[in-house]
């Protein structure tokens, strides 16, 4: 009786230490594959970040030149904004990987021309932490968000205006073309600095 009494608390004993070291191994390695999962996301999402800022580059540098008379007689071609190019660009991405369906652009900001742009509230905060960091490095935040009842990653780089030209359309109101306001109306996307 003393033989299976000792017998029973040994092997509750090693029970025990099973499910503690296997707990434990789980939980080690749920975590390494979660930072490994997230690390890959990040990567891509950094690429599809650089490329976007890429098409935005291309348009101001080379499209945006060669259509600038047409805007000048009041003609406007969506195309010319290095915005509509990298969102247009991105939804092709969406089309051609579907790997990125589940990712997503957004350029939000508090003050946008395009209401698509308009950030809600936790976009605002991550704006305002962006702008903050502006001249620190890297600027770039990530973390998790919860939208629609989802954890969502998110990665998030300031875009930086520092091109005069931009002022013609988003500085003063009055300055702004006719298009535009015809377009957009007259109340976002002004006052930019």
């Amino acid at each position: 009786m003393m033989h299976w009494n000792l017998w029973a608390k040994f092997s509750i004993f090693l029970f025990l230490v099973w499910l503690l070291v296997s707990g434990a191994t789980i939980a080690v390695l749920s975590q390494h594959l979660n930072t490994h999962a997230e690390q890959a996301v990040k990567e891509r999402a950094d690429i599809l970040l650089t490329s976007m800022q890429s098409v935005r580059n291309y348009t101001r540098d080379h499209v945006q030149p060669l259509l600038k008379d047409s805007s000048e007689t009041g003609f406007f071609v969506q195309e010319s904004i290095p915005n509509f190019a990298a969102r247009t660009v991105f939804a092709d991405f969406q089309q051609q990987d579907a790997m990125l369906e589940d990712f997503s652009y957004k350029e939000a900001t508090p003050n946008p021309t395009n209401p698509t742009d308009l950030a809600d509230s936790f976009e605002t905060t991550i704006f305002n932490q962006l702008r903050q960091l502006a001249t620190a490095e890297p600027r770039e935040l990530s973390g998790y968000r919860f939208l629609d009842g989802k954890k969502l990653f998110y990665m998030a780089q300031p875009l930086i205006m520092d091109d005069v030209s931009c002022l013609e359309c988003h500085g003063d109101v009055n300055d702004a073309p006719k298009y535009l306001i015809d377009m957009y109306g007259d109340r976002n996307g002004f006052g930019w600095q």
